[in-house]
């Protein structure tokens, strides 16, 4: 029998299982009982409740009111759920909604007493409620992921991988908020991967898949790049690396610091030379035993249904538009748009309108940036122009009158594609 760890590359936006949901329903369950009991002590609505890691409910900082954190996978929800999502916020909170540099998205101002409801219907939406799984926070994936010119290979399938065998129920964390794991395409790292617990930027050596691999980045509360842990990993070895960072500190816990934020904290309190001997004294046990190899097979994108990109209407559409927010794909006549949003936030009416314009174009068609943007992928050129119309009239993108600076050109030459071309099919 083979030890690799086959997996299903075929785009999710849910990292739900039957087991999983079991779980999750088991502490709403809990949470509810847990409740009832604090409004009967406290005789009044919104008794005082902290976060419940399990469950994605965070307190608020300075306010009573709880939000609710969800986690993509992939950096990605649906259109459909994306519909959801904002429904809730209108109905259980104020209607607004606010991407996190983690690419969650939390609906914010909801009352005590509401958050079991608001849980369950979102979970019932098919929606991954859960916070905190496995010791993993969440992993980050580019934005750009699948799409870009200057990736070295699409690393989708990767965090797809990493989510479905990581993200289920498990024991208490060791230490909060959990790991942070992030992935980026090529040496830009523009989804910041090396300021994560653990980051792998993608590499290529001699022809073969790998992984830059970083640990100890933090985020906060000075940005600081991970220390550089191996030059080239084999693509299929990357949960080795997580399996061993998570047995040295479940069999080391002496070796974290007390209120630990980060893997940085635990390798400033030994010092860099004896983490990464730890490390080295661990791994090969880790790889020996087999169990943590993926099947480099399953780590290719799935093959999708091309879609027909039509004509672009060239001249209706505004130069200063398309410079700032448009980017090419690789994939013939498809388009990438970066929908700003200011400090992450974006109302439930504006949202339902953007997954209504996205629905018919497919299920993965936009992501969340570490920004905190969206990024519309996969837009035929046909559906530039309707699309400009919309995110002009949901967002800032009323420039018009800027100067074009040469940072905000990203390095692509569309326009002059466009222009060149006239149809975004040619």
């Amino acid at each position: 029998m083979s030890n690799q760890i086959i997996v299903n590359n075929s785009y999710s936006a849910s990292g739900l299982t039957p087991q999983k949901e079991r779980f999750l329903r088991e502490e709403i369950a809990q949470l509810k009982k847990q409740i009832r009991d604090l409004i009967d002590k406290n005789s009044g609505p919104n008794p005082p409740i902290t976060t419940i890691t399990t469950l994605g409910v965070v307190q608020q900082s300075g306010s009573t009111p709880l939000k609710i954190r969800l986690k993509s996978t992939g950096g990605s929800f649906s259109p459909h759920q994306l519909t959801a999502i904002a429904k809730t916020a209108s109905n259980y909170g104020q209607g607004l909604l606010v991407l996190t540099s983690r690419q969650e998205i939390d609906i914010p101002f909801i009352a005590t007493e509401h958050i079991p409801a608001t849980l369950e219907h979102l979970l019932f939406q098919g929606i991954d409620i859960s916070g905190n799984t496995h010791n993993i926070l969440n992993i980050t994936n580019p934005e750009d992921a699948g799409t870009s010119f200057q990736e070295k290979f699409d690393t989708t399938p990767h965090v797809l991988a990493l989510n479905r065998i990581l993200n289920h129920p498990s024991s208490p964390t060791l230490f909060p908020p959990g790991l942070r794991i992030g992935f980026a395409g090529d040496y830009r790292d523009n989804s910041l991967a090396r300021y994560n617990d653990i980051g792998f930027i993608a590499t290529t050596r001699e022809g073969k898949r790998g992984f830059r691999v970083f640990i100890g980045g933090s985020p906060y509360p000075a940005p600081t790049p991970g220390y550089l842990l191996s030059g080239f990993l084999e693509e299929t070895e990357i949960l080795y690396v997580i399996k061993t960072i998570k047995r040295i500190l479940a069999e080391n816990k002496e070796i974290i610091p007390k209120n630990a934020l980060n893997l940085r904290s635990v390798i400033n309190h030994l010092g860099r030379e004896k983490a990464f001997k730890l490390f080295s004294f661990y791994y090969p046990d880790i790889k020996q035993e087999k169990n943590y190899l993926l099947d480099s097979k399953e780590l290719s994108p799935s093959p999708s249904t091309p879609l027909k990109p039509g004509n672009i209407n060239f001249p209706l559409l505004s130069r200063h538009w398309v410079y700032r927010y448009v980017r090419d794909q690789k994939q013939s006549g498809l388009f990438s748009v970066e929908l700003p949003l200011p400090e992450g936030n974006i109302s439930s009416s504006n949202l339902i309108r953007l997954a209504e314009f996205l629905t018919p174009l497919g299920e993965d068609n936009i992501r969340m940036s570490v920004h905190r943007n969206f990024f519309l992928r996969n837009i035929p050129g046909e559906q530039l122009l309707p699309l400009q119309g919309l995110l002009k009239d949901i967002s800032s993108q009323n420039d018009e009158n800027e100067e074009i600076s040469p940072l905000a050109l990203n390095g692509h030459k569309i326009l002059e594609r466009i222009r060149k071309t006239g149809s975004a099919g040619t």
